[in-house]
């Protein structure tokens, strides 16, 4: 009796003899070795084992097929295979995993490595190369091989010189980018509640050919003296760390406004290197690194933007703070020890030891070839690879069990700090959540500190206690949150008590959900309808509600009254909820009630069975794609048999671009959709 087997490489289903049960077939098609399945083992469980093919195990013939091949077809040899872009898909699977795994953090990175290993080794032990850019190792490559992933204006400067002194210091005077000047013929107007906010129209060139830098400038309202306003640099975040970020355009950002209603002057600046998640691609990836460590992971454009903000009337030059949450924290506290003539450096929940977050992305060894200088580039843009540097006074501040970045870290950095001579204040508050302790109490908090060093700011509402000084109290451990979100499992995430020895002392402070109302994207998702009743609006039905510049899928959490609704982000933490009058949500149509011809199917190649089979990954991708604008519920398909998932879209809808994230979020390892070629 026959038995049947798919080639991981093309998808081609091999049909051998039952006496090869357990061997290793080579196929006809690509060339890949194909493990056969033993007598009574599935094939969907041989590959959710992960189980490698051994160079040891007896090697099958090729199987015959039924229809022989012309001869012509015989002779040909096996072509690599390349995507649109001219990259291959092992160098294409090297690229996602750095940037996803740098995205999503560690906890995402640890589940996604260790699939990503697993198929590593197969793909090792079928005879694929271990290094990128075609047949050739990275040393022996002309320089057109190792530029052709990526296009031509990525390789006008190619990568970045990195020395192997991780502790050296970037060149503020080598290349640096020039700020514009502020004047109503390069900046335009927005209209905001709070502040007098202009954007600037005419983008800066960046740190290297093709890129550009944007600024937006934030003042209080009402007249200001020359030099009397204390000024806030301050960087977009959401970043994976290796490449950089626009900025959303939004005038009421809940990470900035404050600083604005307290008097000080804020100027964002974009960071060079931008990567659109919603259309990646090797080149896209490859080309953002590229830019990015070309404007040394932002240093440039903060120094752009703390040299422009020095020009602005208003601003005292000698009272200019940079600030950042997250990756933007990261940056505060690597410019920190570039710029002594800061005022200060205001980092919440950073992200300190850059290279220990990449580790787990960064173990294949073809991402340097992928990636050049990528290792040398993460030690050196590390704060931790500075620490003796930093001769501003810096505040920091985390909460004990953030979920994203670590908070025993940053405590150890700052003890370090202090112990090489560093002024620094570090506040940590309990809880597990990475963003809304940052919004409140930890922007009132850095607020505070600023005033305290002699910064002139208005009073802040008070919504925390204020920061005890003193010994180490450890405070108890706040209990898990529990998620009541049926699109959301419970975390249960832990972080290390905080040593004894410890000079700093937690705060207790309950954070408070922001009020900021963020505006409505200005385009309308397609096939959508406005909340004209309360009745449409029960709770834990499925909405769009925007974040930032898009509109994301979210469930009703609660129906307030004065026509407003609370919900929840199903991609995001619970702190991220959000309370939104009606003209903020829209509610999707239901299949049934739209047009075929506004329907699309989207098709991709199931690369592997995830472990556990299908059932387990089943749900959370079901989630994840929920989270897009335009998915229609309950579409998604999983053919194991023929290695084919598929899904239904909304024709111009963001789902039509981020569906293949939302499948590898799910854990579902996918290609794009490539016939399998009969004979």
């Amino acid at each position: 009796m026959p038995i049947k087997a798919t080639c991981d490489e093309c998808f081609t289903t091999l049909s051998v003899g039952s006496q090869h049960a357990g061997k290793i077939a080579r196929c006809k098609t690509c060339g890949a070795k194909v493990r056969i399945p033993a007598a009574g083992e599935e094939e969907e469980e041989l590959l959710s084992s992960g189980q490698a093919l051994s160079s040891d195990e007896d090697e099958v013939p090729a199987p015959r097929r039924s229809q022989p091949k012309p001869a012509a077809a015989r002779k040909k040899k096996p072509v690599k295979k390349t995507d649109s872009d001219g990259t291959s898909g092992k160098v294409k699977s090297v690229l996602v995993a750095v940037f996803v795994i740098g995205l999503f953090g560690l906890r995402f990175a640890g589940r996604m490595s260790k699939h990503w290993k697993a198929y590593q080794e197969r793909q090792a032990q079928n005879g694929a190369p271990q290094f990128s850019g075609g047949a050739q190792p990275a040393e022996q490559q002309s320089p057109t091989t190792n530029a052709s992933m990526f296009d031509a204006s990525a390789t006008t400067f190619g990568a970045p010189a990195q020395t192997a002194d991780a502790s050296a210091l970037y060149s503020l005077t080598d290349s640096p980018i020039q700020p514009p000047t502020f004047s109503p013929a390069t900046f335009r107007e927005i209209p905001t509640s709070h502040a007098k906010a202009h954007l600037q129209s005419v983008p800066t060139p960046g740190a290297s050919p093709g890129t550009l830098m944007t600024l937006g400038v934030y003042l209080p309202p009402g007249e200001h003296e020359p030099g009397s306003l204390p000024c806030i640099l301050f960087a977009p975040a959401g970043t994976p760390l290796i490449h950089g970020n626009p900025l959303d355009g939004n005038p009421e950002n809940p990470e900035f406004a404050p600083y604005v209603r307290a008097g000080f002057a804020v100027v964002e600046f974009s960071l060079d290197g931008w990567y659109d998640r919603d259309n990646p691609s090797d080149a896209a990836a490859a080309r953002a690194y590229l830019q990015f460590s070309a404007a040394n992971a932002g240093v440039k454009n903060a120094d752009a933007a703390f040299r422009f903000a020095k020009t602005l009337p208003s601003v005292n030059p000698k009272q200019i703070y940079i600030a950042g949450h997250s990756s933007a924290g990261t940056l505060a506290l690597l410019y920190a020890a570039h710029q002594p003539e800061l005022a200060g450096c205001i980092a919440y929940a950073p992200q300190v030891d850059v290279e220990g977050h990449l580790r787990e992305a960064l173990s294949d060894p073809r991402a340097d070839t992928a990636l050049p200088g990528i290792r040398a580039f993460v030690k050196r843009s590390s704060p931790d690879s500075h620490i003796s540097q930093i001769k501003v006074p810096v505040f920091a501040f985390h909460a004990t069990r953030d979920d994203v970045t670590s908070c025993a870290k940053t405590r150890q950095f700052c003890g370090q700090l202090q112990q090489s001579g560093g002024i620094v204040k570090f506040v940590e508050v309990p809880g597990d959540d990475h963003y809304q302790t940052m919004i409140s109490p930890g922007l009132k908090n850095g607020i505070e500190w600023v005033a305290s060093r002699g910064g002139s700011v208005r009073s802040v509402a008070a919504d925390a206690p204020a920061t005890p000084s003193g010994g180490f109290s450890p405070s108890p451990a706040p209990a898990d949150v529990a998620m009541t979100s049926p699109f959301r499992p419970a975390r249960g995430m832990s972080e290390p008590a905080s040593p004894a020895s410890s000079p700093f002392r937690p705060v207790t402070a309950t954070p408070e959900p922001a009020s900021i109302v963020p505006p409505a994207p200005t385009t309308e998702p397609p096939q959508t309808t406005m909340v004209e009743a309360e009745s449409s609006l029960e709770v834990g039905k499925r909405v769009l509600a925007p974040r930032g510049a898009k509109w994301m899928g979210a469930e009703v959490m609660e129906v307030l009254p004065g026509e407003r609704v609370k919900v929840h982000f199903l991609s995001l933490p619970a702190a991220f909820d959000a309370e939104l009058p009606w003209s903020h949500v829209r509610l999707p149509m239901a299949e049934a009630a739209i047009g075929k011809d506004d329907v699309e199917t989207l098709r991709y190649n199931l690369v592997r069975v995830p472990q556990g089979g299908v059932s387990t990954v089943k749900q959370p991708t079901e989630d994840a794609l929920l989270a897009l604008e335009g998915y229609l519920p309950d579409s998604l398909d999983i053919d194991v048999r023929n290695k084919r998932v598929s899904l239904k879209v909304v024709k111009g809808s963001a789902a039509e671009s981020e569906a293949m994230l939302a499948l590898v979020r799910g854990q579902l390892f996918v290609t794009p959709f490539t016939p399998t070629r009969r004979r």
